[in-house]
């Protein structure tokens, strides 16, 4: 709200530095603290190493090594991603993607990036399964942990659905793993048959064990390296494009999500794919039909909900809602409530039925505008990756996008106006330690 005299701006200084000093704090406290690893010294000297040697990026050369910087659970780091002007850095066509782990600690980060929607289920299963090596390797070196997708040409979109599974292994960008597989296997034939003994198979074993360095024979028998598979149920995917598949378990269906001008079905679709032309209509009459999503019901969430859109149109207007009483916020909508949008009148007529003995639920969700139908499918959903397909038309309660892209809220908060930013920070972390409770 706009301030009508010297003495009242001195006041809204005032509650400016309490806005910019608890934001910094709610943002840390969501995005930072704890939640993401330090990037910086030897260890950003052995993780630039790898980007030059696996991926080729000499103008990493440039990069100010002086300096400290942040990287994700997956060894994704976007200032580096920034400063290649590259967001997908980490990914080389046709099919393969990379994570880089620099310490064991890595895996308590969070994930800042995500390309893939099945990315973090990956990293847990690698974690899980590499943590006797990764301990080991990061000592001297950076982990390298890769992924093939049984996919060669991720702009096919017709052949896109056919992504069922994820291969994963682990090496170094000196193939060190690959020379501790072969010592195992060159000394568990020997332990088979000693007639293959030789001065060559000595020799060879030799070198490996100078190249592979001292303490392999500690992990010997621990590191015996073979490849991960993941099955997907489901995905979203960043790269090249947003492309969303949903696979039907119980029927064999997979229902295809494209964008219009992505995808032109030559002739009849193969049994049980069913593509979908992306629109706020088709996206809820299809997840709805198969099961995918219901709807909030409950009449306090929908207020809770109405609430919110209320006071983000309020802010939009110049109302600083954080420092109104409840009775300067309701008069505040009231004086703008032939201005606020519709679907704020349906979300609290949507409420008043609800609240009504024997209302026919469904019938009345039926005939809400499609925007009011998002919101009551947040958080209602089988896959996380649904939520994400939501989001797509999220126009109005892009708060909800914290479910699915932390980092991109992130930028787009750090860019509000200081006192949006504090109240969706501040709703944010209420959400975030009600999702706590509910988790426990």
């Amino acid at each position: 709200m706009s301030e009508k005299n010297g003495s009242e701006g001195s006041y809204k200084s005032l509650y400016e530095e309490k806005y910019e000093k608890e934001s910094q704090a709610l943002l840390e406290r969501l995005f930072k603290t704890d939640h993401i690893f330090r990037l910086d010294g030897f260890l950003l000297k052995r993780y630039i190493d790898v980007l030059k040697k696996v991926f080729g990026y000499s103008q990493l050369d440039g990069l100010p090594e002086n300096a400290s910087y942040l990287m994700d659970k997956n060894g994704y780091c976007p200032e580096i991603a920034e400063f290649l002007n590259n967001p997908n850095y980490l990914f080389m066509p046709p099919a393969t993607y990379y994570s880089i782990v620099v310490s064991p600690e890595q895996q308590d980060a969070r994930l800042a990036d995500a390309p893939f929607s099945f990315l973090e289920e990956c990293l847990n299963a690698a974690y899980k399964k590499y943590d006797e090596i990764i301990k080991f390797l990061t000592k001297d070196e950076a982990a390298i942990i890769q992924y093939k997708f049984n996919l060669r040409n991720f702009d096919d979109i017709s052949k896109i659905h056919r992504l069922r599974s994820v291969t994963m292994n682990i090496d170094t960008a000196g193939e060190r793993v690959a020379d501790i597989s072969r010592l195992q296997s060159l000394a568990s034939g020997l332990a088979d048959d000693d007639n293959i003994l030789s001065d060559a198979y000595i020799a060879e074993i030799m070198e490996i064990v100078k190249k592979t360095g001292r303490g392999v024979k500690n992990i010997f028998k621990k590191v015996y390296v073979n490849e991960i598979s993941i099955a997907l149920q489901s995905f979203y995917m960043n790269y090249p494009r947003t492309i969303i598949s949903l696979f039907d378990a119980a029927n064999k269906n997979t229902l295809l999500f494209y964008n219009k001008g992505d995808y032109a079905p030559a002739g009849e679709p193969e049994a049980g794919l069913y593509p979908v032309e992306i629109s706020s209509a088709s996206v809820i009459e299809n997840l709805q039909s198969l099961n995918f999503i219901n709807f909030h019901t409950n009449p306090a969430f929908i207020l809770e909900k109405a609430e919110l859109l209320e006071d983000l149109f309020l802010l939009e207007k110049g109302y600083d809602v954080n420092r109104l009483s409840k009775f300067e916020l309701e008069r505040a909508r009231s004086e703008q409530s032939s201005g606020m949008p519709e679907i704020i009148n349906s979300l609290h007529e949507l409420k008043g039925v609800f609240e009504r003995p024997g209302v026919n639920k469904k019938k009345e969700i039926a005939r809400m505008p499609q925007e009011a139908k998002y919101l009551l499918a947040f958080a209602k959903t089988e896959f996380n990756v649904v939520n994400k397909l939501l989001c797509l038309f999220d126009t109005h309660n892009f708060v909800r996008r914290y479910y699915s892209d932390a980092g991109a809220l992130e930028r787009e908060l750090v860019r509000m106006p200081l006192e949006k930013k504090y109240y969706i920070l501040k709703y944010l972390s209420g959400e975030l330690r009600r999702s706590d409770v509910i988790n426990d």
